[in-house]
This record gives C-alpha cells, sequence and structure tokens, in this order.
C-alpha cells in the first residue's frame, strides 16, 4: 500500500513507532555510563614491565590535566546520551500522542476502521464482521478518516496560523 500522508505513515508504523519508545525507555532504564576511572588510573599510574608488583609511577601536571580532560569528556558524553535518548522518546511519544487525539476526534465508525486497520492490524474481512459494514465501505472510511487526519495533523497550516 502506497503512504500518501503523514497520518498514514504514522498509523502504519503506530506497532513499531510505540516498540521503538519501549526499546528507548528500556535503554535510557539501563544506560551504561562511560567509566573513566580506569583510563585515568591507566593514564596516572605505572607498572614495572617485569610482570612484578605495580609501583606508582610519576604524575606530571600534564597528565593529571588530560585526566581531568577526560573525565569532563566523559560526564558531556554521558549526559549527551541520556539526553540524546530523552530527546528521541520525547519526539515519538508526541507524535503517537498527536495521531491518538486526532484519531478521538474522528466520527466512531471511522476511528473504527482506522485504528482496527493500522493499530490492531486487521483485515478488511475481519473488520466486516465486527463492525457489520462492507469491505467497500470499510474502503471509504478508511480514506475519509486518513484525510481527516491529515487535516487535523497539519502542522504546517498551524505555524501559518501563528506566524506574524
Amino acid at each position: 500500500m502506497k503512504i500518501n500522508s503523514y497520518a498514514q505513515y504514522l498509523l502504519e508504523h503506530y506497532r513499531q513507532i510505540t516498540g521503538y519508545i519501549t526499546l528507548l525507555e528500556e535503554e535510557l532504564a539501563t544506560f551504561q555510563e562511560v567509566m573513566d576511572d580506569e583510563v585515568i588510573t591507566a593514564i596516572t599510574l605505572g607498572r614495572t614491565s617485569g610482570g612484578g608488583q605495580g609501583s606508582r609511577g610519576r604524575v606530571s601536571d600534564k597528565t593529571g590535566n588530560i585526566a581531568l580532560i577526560y573525565r569532563e569528556a566523559t560526564e558531556r558524553l554521558n549526559s549527551t546520551s541520556r539526553q540524546e535518548i530523552r530527546c528521541q522518546i520525547g519526539v515519538y511519544r508526541g507524535e503517537i500522542r498527536r495521531l491518538e487525539l486526532a484519531l478521538d476526534s474522528l466520527p466512531t465508525l471511522w476511528k473504527g476502521v482506522l485504528t482496527g486497520l493500522y493499530i490492531k492490524g486487521r483485515t478488511y474481512m475481519e473488520l466486516e464482521d465486527d463492525l457489520s459494514i462492507s469491505q467497500r465501505t470499510i474502503s471509504r472510511y478508511r480514506q475519509k478518516g486518513l484525510n481527516m487526519l491529515d487535516e487535523i495533523l497539519d502542522w504546517e497550516k498551524d505555524l501559518e496560523a501563528c506566524s506574524f
């Protein structure tokens, strides 16, 4: 089926997007920070080459500065990574929420057709039995529903209305 609109794209990828949100939330919950202690220890401590007992190496000011810079960089990397994940989750949740609100504003049968076909993955024949309407009517309601969703989700039109 050819995708003709953003609304249709969101509907056809609804389950994938919600699955991706779950995956990102799991990734954020189990986020493993980049650990700098081992690297800093390796930079600042020397080992004897004979396989004997380790000894503390002489730490120069330059090495200490490099370690501090590395620590700051890893903290920034960890913070940025977490923020990017949160941002992606926010964008996906926002679009799914907009779609769900737009679906709620449709007539009940149109919403039932779109939800059944796209979100629940049902066939025309299954919807025909469930909704007690013909496949031709399902097709018409699908197209009318998509057109109305396009109108509701037309954010460019909303931006133009808000421009000064």
